[in-house]
């Protein structure tokens, strides 16, 4: 049973987490920034074309994969957006989701360009920029998953429209 005086309402250390979540769609986007020249430039040509000296087998199949995930995470983390302002229901499960969604990502992305790029680059599925992403995406989680599941401001805040709750 949770009290009536339990803190309720978007702020507190909901406060950080809203930071977070309004940084989150910039984030991506500021990462994304590259593909629109990634598609366009010569080399797109080179890598993609069966017969061509640069050509890496499954390299299309690997950026077009890696941009629609970006653009999943970029909708997604709107709706989160979304439903946080609101205080939906929803919001925690969903949270979470997306944080486990997010290092899903990341993890399958690096194995993903190891396994594509493997003969043709000298590449590591924990280079630095892969352990970076890990880090940006794993401390976050290891904080805010824990809040999510245990503070009692979110069991009391995130209630709307669930039935019976207005």
């Amino acid at each position: 049973m949770i009290e009536e005086d339990t803190p309720r309402g978007l702020d507190g250390w909901l406060a950080l987490l809203c930071i977070g979540l309004v940084l989150t769609p910039i984030w991506i986007l500021v990462e994304s920034r590259g593909y629109p020249s990634l598609f366009t430039d010569a080399s797109w040509a080179a890598l993609t074309t069966p017969g061509a000296e640069a050509y890496i087998p499954h390299y299309k199949s690997l950026m077009i994969a890696e941009v629609c995930f970006q653009l999943a995470r970029l909708l997604f983390s709107v709706i989160l957006l979304i439903l946080f302002s609101r205080e939906h229901y929803l919001f925690p499960r969903a949270y979470i989701a997306f944080r486990v969604f997010d290092l899903s990502f990341h993890l399958l992305n690096s194995w993903l360009a190891v396994l594509v790029f493997d003969g043709h680059a000298d590449v590591s599925m924990f280079d630095t920029h892969t352990v970076q992403q890990l880090l940006l995406t794993g401390i976050p989680s290891a904080v805010w998953i824990p809040y999510i599941l245990k503070s009692r401001r979110v069991k009391v805040t995130f209630v709307r429209g669930k039935a019976g709750s207005e």
